[in-house]
């Protein structure tokens, strides 16, 4: 499977990103742009899918939310971080959405805010479900 596409909003230094990738990217450019920050996105994602790894690992890793999310984010997105990426595994397009933000309280853990999969344009999952869309919950029976 390749990343062909990849959008995100309020990763880290970016308020918006967006490019797609050809069979090679070549990162370029001044000292303090954002260069690593970029390749650190390809990381984070890796370590949200690894063995071992996952969301909460994924960001505490960099140091919580406060720090992979933009300063920009507070006006923008509605404060989420969002990763937005297009694959091609050579026979089918798939897409992946990835939307947090921070709990509120004071506690900052990340939330998934929204996370959808495509393939080939049907969507295979799609959280939160909308309302009246639920998964049907089995009720528990009574203890003896």
């Amino acid at each position: 499977m390749r990343i062909t596409h990849v959008t995100a909003h309020n990763w880290r230094n970016f308020k918006r990103l967006e490019f797609p990738i050809e069979n090679r990217l070549f990162v370029v450019g001044p000292n303090a742009s954002g260069k690593s920050n970029l390749l650190d996105l390809f990381r984070f994602l890796g370590d949200i899918a690894g063995t071992g790894g996952g969301l909460s690992a994924a960001v505490e890793r960099r140091g919580g939310i406060s720090k992979v999310r933009s300063l920009f984010a507070r006006n923008n997105q509605g404060g989420r971080l969002i990763l937005d990426l297009h694959l091609d595994d050579g026979d089918d397009a798939w897409r992946y959405r990835l939307a947090i933000r921070g709990e509120k309280g004071g506690r900052n853990r990340p939330i998934v805010d929204e996370e959808r999969v495509e393939k080939n344009g049907t969507v295979i999952l799609d959280r939160p479900d909308p309302p009246g869309r639920g998964r049907p919950r089995t009720p528990h029976p009574d203890p003896p």
